[in-house]
């Protein structure tokens, strides 16, 4: 990982813990007070988790002065693979636990392994920034 991926991966994870925030309150705001199923609740929530994340995500995390604005097909790629990142944070955590790991190990490589590869498939065919950032983006970076 170079420096410019180590910085934005810092404004990755941040934006992710405030996805994660909102994930939890909403579902359990949606589930003890409004009432819904949970999964409805987690399906609203994913929703609109994604779509905080993907503003951070544009406008911060691999913001690009020419390009950065509110995409629809990037979004909706975005929504698309956080669905992706769910499914597999699922199976790994399944995985692991029919292999008898300790519960709380289970859960940290799960979120741990999932949180590098969505990291990796965002910078590279979502955001499409990969390696290529210029000197002012990483001056800005360096001063945020």
């Amino acid at each position: 990982m170079n420096n410019g991926q180590f910085a934005r991966f810092k404004y990755f994870a941040a934006a992710s813990c405030v996805g994660a925030a909102i994930d939890f309150l909403l579902i359990l705001y949606l589930t003890e007070s409004v009432g819904l199923p949970g999964w409805q609740a987690i399906g609203l929530s994913m929703l609109v988790s994604a779509s905080v994340v993907y503003v951070i995500h544009e406008f911060v995390t691999f913001r690009d002065p020419a390009k950065s604005n509110l995409n629809r097909a990037r979004w909706t790629k975005f929504v698309i693979w956080s669905l992706a990142v769910y499914g597999i944070r699922v199976g790994v955590y399944g995985l692991l636990m029919r292999l008898a790991v300790v519960h709380m190990v289970a859960v940290a490589v799960a979120i741990l392994s999932t949180a590098i590869l969505n990291f990796v498939v965002s910078d590279t065919f979502i955001f499409g920034k990969g390696d290529k950032l210029d000197a002012n983006h990483r001056y800005r970076r360096s001063r945020l």
